[in-house]
């Protein structure tokens, strides 16, 4: 199983100090189109000057990629995805929400989303990995990923997820010129 799980990893992270925003802009770059064939709305809100967080740059874009996609196969063809980044509630930490208008997860469904292989897609249309492995890449660099969600049974009309990235700011340290 552990062999699997590496496979559906890019490669393996190195930690660095990323800037989240322009992961987060450089993925949607590469998403916008499809937003737009599957009649999605993008509404993008990053706070300005948040400072690094601890991570790695190609692991933040498959996560950020992983949440994209989840979202757009929960809309189905038409809704709303709203990426906001901010400063955290904890001190010297950055997060990220990823909300979707999409038909939301099954209470009894949630406990275990970020458990390998577990999918509801239909046989051949996922593997069960993406949220996995996104739930690796974040806590490996000693972030947390959480997710609220409603679905047609909990309030019918009112359906979507959000899933929050939460990860630490870097403690970058400065090169002093010498005295």
């Amino acid at each position: 199983m552990e062999r699997l799980l590496s496979f559906a990893r890019i490669r393996e992270e190195h930690e660095e100090c990323c800037d989240f925003n322009a992961n987060i802009e450089s993925i949607v770059s590469v998403v916008k189109h499809t937003l737009h064939m599957n009649n999605i709305e993008l509404v993008l809100s990053l706070a300005p000057n948040l400072p690094s967080v601890r991570g790695d740059s190609t692991g933040l874009q498959q996560v950020f990629l992983n949440l994209i996609n989840n979202a757009v196969q929960a809309m189905d063809g038409k809704g709303s995805l709203r990426i906001e980044t901010c400063h955290g509630s904890g001190a010297r930490e950055v997060e990220a929400t990823v909300t979707d208008t999409g038909c939301g997860i099954k209470r009894e469904y949630l406990g275990k989303i970020f458990d390998p292989f577990f999918t509801t897609k239909k046989v051949g249309e996922g593997t069960g990995l993406g949220l996995s492995v996104s739930y690796g890449i974040i806590t490996r660099f000693g972030g947390r990923i959480e997710c609220r969600s409603l679905s047609e049974e909990d309030d019918p009309g009112a359906c979507g997820t959000t899933i929050k990235v939460v990860l630490p700011a870097c403690h970058e340290v400065k090169n002093e010129p010498p005295a």
